[in-house]
């Protein structure tokens, strides 16, 4: 892990690791321990080495932390365009997609005229 000196507000001076301080300056830490795959670890040790690991794990626990947010975020939104005026079915959209790789006719049109 990459080891960096901060200089705190406060005039005090303490070592942090790079992925605290892309958290703040105060991000506090909490050491644990996992079990990983030999496999896998090998895999990240050659990308990070072994002093890397924690800020490697960290960096991809937040990623996938945020993909999961994401995944909750449009699970919640789905189906919030069904019933508006610009809702479109399953079959509208194919046809749509099919329109664009066509020709420049207009796929939304009811009568299938150009743009």
């Amino acid at each position: 892990m990459t080891k960096v000196i901060a200089d705190v507000a406060r005039g005090g001076e303490y070592d942090v690791d790079a992925y605290s301080l892309a958290r703040g300056p105060c991000a506090m830490m909490t050491r644990t321990t996992i079990t990983l795959p030999d496999d896998l670890m090998a895999e990240i040790d050659s990308l990070v080495g072994p002093r890397g690991r924690s800020g490697f794990i960290a960096r991809a626990a937040a990623n996938e932390l945020r993909r999961e947010r994401l995944r909750g975020a449009l699970d919640g939104a789905r189906g919030a365009v069904i019933g508006t005026p610009d809702a479109r079915s399953g079959d509208e959209i194919i046809r749509f997609v099919d329109g664009l790789r066509a020709d420049d006719r207009d796929p939304w049109a009811r009568d299938g005229a150009s743009r």
